[in-house]
């Protein structure tokens, strides 16, 4: 486990291109990295202490140059603008068994995208314009 404690000038940069994005800024604090990789993580900073440790915090995402959230990323954002409301059981059925949608013109602009079924956040896709490309990864999607 390789996870690096990030500058405020980096965490900085990270809740603004959030807030650019998704119209919220999470005021994230306490973020680590491990490559790409971003989680938040509250507790002690020497995490060499923890012997034996895989992982430590809530994955939120990963970041190159665009945010992409995890699901529980998504879930903490909470995005105002940017994201995509499923209208049915079934579509959120076909989204969380990892299937892209179909969606056209949604007002959202190209780029990642929060997908949401009513008050759930279901995670979140790349977005081309036409159609929401599934980014949940193989472990969270339903098997039918």
């Amino acid at each position: 486990m390789l996870l690096q404690k990030l500058n405020r000038k980096r965490v900085k940069e990270i809740n603004r291109k959030i807030e650019k994005r998704f119209g919220v800024n999470p005021n994230f604090r306490g973020l680590f990295s491990e490559g790409n990789w971003i989680y938040i993580y509250t507790g002690t900073e020497n995490l060499t202490e923890i012997s034996g440790a895989v992982s430590a915090g809530l994955n939120i995402g990963k970041f190159r140059d665009e945010f992409m959230p995890t699901i529980e990323g998504a879930q903490i954002i909470n995005p105002e603008k940017n994201y995509f409301m499923l209208k049915s059981g079934k579509d959120a059925l076909t989204w969380m068994q990892g299937n892209d949608l179909s969606a056209g013109d949604i007002g959202c602009e190209a780029g990642y995208v929060i997908i949401k079924y009513g008050d759930d956040v279901l995670g979140s896709g790349m977005y081309d314009g036409r159609i929401i490309r599934n980014r949940l990864a193989k472990n969270r999607k339903l098997k039918m």
